[in-house]
């Protein structure tokens, strides 16, 4: 609001004392021209004067905020300098208010603008196909638009004199009473020396809360706070309808927002010009919001635009993470991410993001950790092979540990060893396999007999045509030793029913409570892939069902007709079989009657081995066990 300054000087107009003669009030020429003057003045005037009410009472109509004059207060301790540095006059800081306030209204429109476009052309995509996920903008301001329209009280200072009597004063009243209802207030206070400032700024009428202030303690200069007050300002207009997320955030976290959402929408318009954006782009502004979002909770825009940013910068564990918490927001989300959740597009960008966490390789181990994996290891074996002793009642000589370079682990009989990778430390499943061994080689030794395809020690570690431990039998890397693919098979169907009649024993579980699983995560580090995290190993229950690509077979008949003999594969057989016996009768009386069968066993073979078992079922004189063990060998296809 810009006033005018009027000052008016009416001079004294002679009038005729009622003494002088009749004659004598002839009225000059002169004096009626300098009446008419006075006259017209006066009316020129109360003329500005109506002008200037009309426009106040429109601007009690509009919708426009009156940014008030800034105080500047000075404590006693602020010299004069403290004047100079900050401007004695409060209307040019208003002014300079005003300008940033329409700067960020202005920044914030054009972020809008950029961030509410999706891409058509990108260097990067996100998906396998090209561009973003469909029905839904890239990015999403978690802001929503501004518009905080002001204008700045200039005090009018109109001064009329008639005959030396000041009678404009009344009008600088009116105007301050006008503005009041409207007005934005604003103080700086300086302390002694300047180096520190207090602001503050009375928001109410802008947010519609009473008693809404906002104040700071800042040695910034004048310009720096006066930003501060924009962005106060700005974010009390917000409040309007985003109340409680806006008083999450404090006005520096506020102003955090908005520069990233900046930033945000800067990058964003380099994708739609063919620019190429690196990860490195997003990384800074990704830690800015992600500090933001973890404060301001049920913000799923907030989220959203997070996750799109931590995808930029693939960090994919963090964007599924938030993208699912989006998915799980729906209730407080805007109609344009409502709609995209309830039709599944946050889905698919979950789905996009779960392909691109199986594109990051698994960590690499440093020698730190090598030698951690190891103490590790260590304690595992040293926890199962007392157990193991005790249930075969042998005292075997313990195996050592070594540290392997590859995605494996074996028992290597000439060394009396388990050569493991570091990345099974957090898989004790393995050490209890491969623990195992041991025992079991010492009634079903390597059968040289009969001549199977030459066996060597694999030389890739990352193999994807064989996942699993590898065959648990000391063989000559050169390929040399010979040895019965069926019988290694049984060997490592009997490792795994260890291995699961300890973890249960460790766990305190029973069969019908087990998950009978082995090596959850193994997977991940065997195909070099993060989104198979969760993915088992082995499965004896269901054989072939552990994780996509699975290749073992439950069956005998696949076997018998030569279609699989991979021992590993072929191994499911036994544990499908060590399975059904478990989840009837109890894993730990399953698992003593499996022993008592190697006693028995006269060559290795799945037949041989269901025949030991049954025999031993039999010797036991229990119809109910004879019974379940013969129908657990028909189930695998092997008729007793």
């Amino acid at each position: 609001m810009k006033y005018w300054r009027v000052v008016v000087n009416v001079p004294s107009v002679p009038v005729f004392p009622p003494s002088s003669p009749p004659n004598s009030c002839k009225i000059d020429g002169m004096d009626q021209i300098l009446r008419g003057i006075v006259y017209i003045s006066i009316g020129l005037v109360l003329l500005m004067c109506n002008a200037y009410y009309v426009r106040a009472l429109l601007a009690l109509r509009s919708d426009e905020f009156t940014i008030l004059p800034i105080s500047v207060v000075r404590t006693a301790g602020a010299d004069s300098k403290d004047t100079k540095a900050v401007g004695a006059d409060g209307v040019a800081l208003s002014q300079l208010l005003q300008a940033r306030i329409q700067s960020i209204e202005k920044d914030m429109g054009i972020a809008n603008d950029v961030l509410l476009s999706s891409p058509e052309r990108t260097s990067n995509v996100l998906t396998d196909k090209g561009g973003f996920a469909s029905g839904i903008a890239a990015f999403m301001s978690p802001l929503d638009p501004v518009r905080l329209p002001t204008a700045v009280l200039s005090p009018s200072d109109v001064k009329i004199t008639v005959s030396g009597i000041e009678v404009g004063g009344w009008l600088s009243w009116i105007e301050s009473k006008i503005s009041e209802r409207r007005g934005l207030s604003y103080a700086i206070y300086l302390t002694g020396g300047n180096e520190k400032k207090l602001a503050s700024a009375n928001l109410s009428v802008i947010s519609g809360k009473a008693g809404d202030t906002e104040w700071f303690e800042s040695e910034a200069p004048v310009g720096e706070i006066i930003a501060d007050l924009a962005y106060a300002t700005v974010k009390a207009r917000l409040s309007q309808t985003q109340r409680s997320r806006m008083e999450a955030l404090s006005v520096a976290e506020f102003e955090t927002l908005v520069r990233s959402i900046s930033s945000v929408s800067v990058l964003n318009r380099r994708i739609q010009s063919g620019i190429t954006t690196e990860p490195g782009d997003f990384k800074e502004v990704a830690k800015q919001l992600l500090s933001l979002a973890a404060k301001a909770r049920n913000w799923p825009e907030l989220s959203y635009m997070t996750a799109v940013v931590e995808e930029r910068a693939e960090d994919y564990d963090r964007a599924a993470q938030l993208y699912r918490l989006v998915q799980n927001e729906v209730a407080g989300a805007s109609p344009v991410l409502a709609k995209a959740i309830s039709t599944g597009e946050i889905v698919k960008c979950i789905a996009r993001v779960d392909i691109r966490r199986s594109r990051v390789p698994m960590p690499k181990y440093t020698e730190a950790d090598i030698v951690r994996a190891k103490s590790t290891i260590d304690s595992v074996l040293a926890d199962v092979w007392p157990a193991y002793e005790a249930l075969f009642q042998l005292k075997l000589v313990k195996p050592g540990i070594r540290i392997i370079n590859e995605v494996n682990s074996y028992w290597k009989k000439a060394t009396n060893e388990i050569w493991i990778g570091p990345m099974w430390e957090k898989m004790p499943d393995v050490v209890y396999h491969d623990a195992a061994m041991p025992f079991v080689e010492r009634y079903i030794g390597a059968d040289r007999t009969t001549t199977q395809p030459k066996k060597a020690a694999p030389q890739n570690a990352n193999a994807k045509t064989k996942p699993g431990w590898k065959d648990s039998i000391d063989t000559d890397p050169t390929g040399s030793t010979e040895f019965s693919a069926e019988s290694e098979a049984v060997k490592i169907a009997y490792a795994a029913s260890l291995a699961s009649w300890y973890k249960q024993k460790k766990a305190g579980q029973v069969a019908t409570n087990a998950d009978w699983v082995l090596c959850p995560g193994a997977v991940a580090w065997i195909y070099n892939d993060r989104a198979k995290l969760d993915l088992p190993l082995r499965s004896l229950k269901s054989p072939g069902s552990a994780f996509p690509g699975d290749s073992q077979v439950a069956d005998y008949k696949s076997v018998r007709e030569g279609v699989h003999r991979e021992p590993h594969a072929t191994s499911g057989v036994g544990s499908k079989a060590f399975y059904e016996v478990a989840i009837n009768v109890g894993t730990e009386r399953a698992i003593r009657l499996w022993l008592d069968a190697l006693t028995k066993l006269d060559q290795p073979t799945f037949p041989a081995l269901a025949n030991a078992t049954i025999a031993s079922a039999d010797a036991m004189h229990d119809a109910t066990l004879a019974r379940v063990v013969r129908q657990a060998w028909t189930i695998v296809d092997i008729q007793p």
